[in-house]
């Protein structure tokens, strides 16, 4: 059991560390580009330099003008997912622990 343990401890610290930072940081240069791309240079710097803020307006925009099957929102729901799948692989090993621990 402790050798299940390691494994999927590794596993979901290597996916973690993947999927929060360098997903957050290709996420955040996508909405720079799909920004640059739609409204100009200057506004795709200040997209770069706030990333969470453009990525909710972004998100917003697209979903009104068109619709929730264009490839923005399909892309943040992916990565929505793929950080949910994270936390659930955290709460596996969380439970893992318990068991090898008692």
């Amino acid at each position: 059991m402790k050798t299940i343990y390691k494994i999927m401890n590794v596993i979901t610290h290597i996916y973690t560390l993947l999927i929060f930072y360098l997903g957050a940081f290709l996420i955040q240069v996508y909405t720079a580009y799909v920004v640059y791309l739609s409204y100009g240079t200057f506004l795709g710097i200040i997209a770069f330099c706030a990333p969470i803020i453009s990525e909710i307006i972004m998100f917003i925009l697209f979903l009104i003008f068109y619709g929730l099957f264009n490839e923005y929102c399909i892309i943040i729901l992916i990565y929505l997912g793929l950080i949910g799948v994270a936390f659930l692989l955290s709460y596996i090993t969380t439970k893992l622990e318990e068991k090898v621990n008692k």
